[in-house]
């Protein structure tokens, strides 16, 4: 047993989302406030109001995901593997570019509309998830599945409780195919996001009593489950609270699954006129295979 004095504090960002339809004012905000002129997009956040939410804009992102897998064995246990690069969106912005960095995501909770995910970030850190899960141990072990460039507009939500709350419009208009992702192809689909997020920390002993290790990592998993499902229940009271600005008919869609069904309606067009040939690179059965309709 590890001595007690050597046990480290365990922390992990726990992020919880909820995918949304915007509404029509919602969509009135978010367009007044896009087309600001871009020699202002650099200047102090700008804030817009709606009923009892006070938002305030967050620079433009443009965003490419490549996400990567090793037969699938990844998405059957709940992660999500991706390499992401970050670059401003705006010409003049004098943002930083991101060079690219790792990232996993370990489905805790829920489902692809409304999710609970552990977040890491940086190679070693998702090569230790990978490790864990006994599915390689290198980023090289994995290979591309999928990829998409979106713009990203966010908002800041101003709240009183603890947490980061953001509001996220991703708009993304290029598929990433191919071996490694090197052919873009058209493809538009649009997805609001509603996040928060906080970083979960669990001390040695933190309720008075000492525990080893292994207790140490189960008590952790628990503090992340109640903090997820009181995340959970907060941005689903802040999202009925708002019935102006998250549309309650409808259902959205998120990337993946919007993504699959293009798919399926791209192959049925091109096996019809290839009077039922095969269609050589992303088949609607390989799709079904590999991502269950998630």
């Amino acid at each position: 047993m590890q001595p007690l004095s050597f046990i480290k504090p365990l922390k992990s960002t726990l992020e919880v989302e909820r995918k949304f339809l915007p509404t029509a004012l919602l969509q009135q905000y978010i367009s007044s406030s896009s087309s600001s002129p871009k020699s202002k997009s650099n200047s102090p956040a700008q804030a817009i109001t709606l009923p009892r939410t006070t938002l305030t804009r967050q620079p433009r992102k443009l965003i490419t995901d490549k996400y990567f897998d090793r037969a699938s064995q990844l998405q059957r246990r709940g992660i999500w593997v991706r390499w992401r690069k970050t670059e401003p969106a705006d010409d003049n912005s004098s943002a930083s570019q991101s060079q690219g960095v790792w990232e996993a995501k370990i489905k805790q909770s829920g489902d692809y509309v409304a999710s609970q995910s552990v977040e890491v970030q940086g190679r070693e850190a998702v090569e230790s998830v990978l490790s864990e899960a006994g599915v390689g141990e290198s980023v090289f072990d994995l290979k591309f599945q999928m990829g998409f460039v979106a713009e990203r507009a966010s908002w800041g939500v101003e709240r009183e409780e603890g947490g980061e709350m953001t509001l996220v419009l991703d708009t993304i208009t290029t598929a990433l195919e191919g071996r490694d992702g090197e052919r873009p192809v058209y493809f538009f689909h649009r997805v609001g996001e509603l996040e928060l997020e906080a970083v979960v920390t669990t001390e040695l002993g933190a309720e008075g009593g000492a525990i080893d290790s292994a207790g140490l990592i189960a008590k952790h998993r628990v503090d992340r489950e109640v903090a997820g499902a009181k995340m959970s229940e907060e941005l689903s009271a802040f999202m009925a609270d708002r019935p102006e600005i998250f549309a309650s008919e409808g259902s959205p869609v998120g990337k993946l699954s919007a993504y699959l069904q293009y798919h399926k309606e791209n192959d049925a067009r091109k096996w019809k006129a290839n009077e039922g040939g095969r269609v050589a690179n992303m088949s609607e059965e390989r799709w079904e295979r590999e991502y269950n309709g998630k």
